[in-house]
């Protein structure tokens, strides 16, 4: 079973540990988090609002949403108002990490479950233990890569609907860019569609496009963060990079199996943690 935790520092010195788990409000599905004594986790510091932030728990996946408070919660320095959270991810309630009183929440993910005895295994034989271990490790990310391609299949059979949409849109009311041209208001038409689509979705709160939705996938920034439209917005104009290289940019040959436009822009497509 999954053990979370929430480890509180204030001016750099460890507070206490909270096991998430324990917390009657970690199975309604909303842990708050703030200043006032009603909240789930108290942090009694004048620099914390009232009711800072809320855990929100959907199964072994959590998220910290900000509740409007004034000092924000921040990821490696940039404000995030919605954070998808990885285990010894650091989210800072303050405006600097020096800061008098600045409280730094690290999140952590442990395994309680028992883990098989070395000496039994070895006593199965290796005839029963090799084929697993050879087996395991290639599936993941063969998977993983498989996921990401039906992904971009998915979302550009949506996109090319959209697209035909705006063709029509553009053919039927003589849209002015069809002044300047056939081919360039529907190139110009399709980057648009593409561009917002992208942009849009993956710095959503799902931060995943349609069809990374339906593969349980999702993309994070440098931090592990949501975001931003502005970073989603490289991400989408650095494929067009990854497409006049033959499409090998698409490959996920970069560590954290980064494609070229993840890795230009510090992105990174996840898997959901089920």
């Amino acid at each position: 079973m999954l053990k979370h935790y929430l480890t509180i520092y204030v001016d750099g010195k460890k507070q206490e540990t909270i096991c998430l788990n324990n917390l009657e409000s970690f199975y309604s599905g909303r842990i708050s988090i703030g200043r006032l004594e009603s909240n789930d986790i108290v942090l009694a510091y004048p620099i914390v609002s009232r009711t800072h932030a809320y855990l929100e728990v959907q199964g072994n996946k959590l998220e910290l949403v900000d509740n409007g408070s004034l000092n924000k919660l921040r990821v490696g320095g940039n404000v995030s108002p919605r954070i998808r959270l990885a285990s010894g991810m650091k989210v800072l309630i303050g405006t600097s990490p020096r800061a008098v009183g600045a409280i730094v929440l690290q999140y952590n993910v442990i395994d309680d479950a028992p883990q098989p005895d070395p000496r039994m295994q070895q006593s199965m034989g290796r005839a029963s233990t090799q084929p697993q271990r050879r087996g395991a490790a290639p599936q993941s990310g063969k998977t993983f890569f498989v996921q990401r391609v039906l992904a971009m299949m998915i979302d550009y059979m949506i996109c090319m609907f959209i697209w035909f949409g705006a063709f029509v849109l553009i053919f039927i009311t003589r849209f002015p860019w069809f002044d300047h041209g056939f081919v360039p208001a529907v190139v110009l038409a399709a980057l648009a569609v593409g561009w917002l689509y992208y942009a849009l979705l993956e710095s959503s709160a799902k931060q995943a496009t349609l069809g990374k939705l339906i593969m349980g996938l999702y993309v994070v920034d440098a931090h592990g963060a949501m975001p931003s439209f502005g970073l989603a917005s490289k991400r989408f104009f650095a494929k067009i990079l990854s497409g006049i290289i033959l499409g090998i940019g698409f490959l996920p040959i970069f560590g954290h199996k980064q494609t070229l436009h993840d890795r230009l822009t510090g992105c990174r497509v996840v898997k959901q943690n089920l």
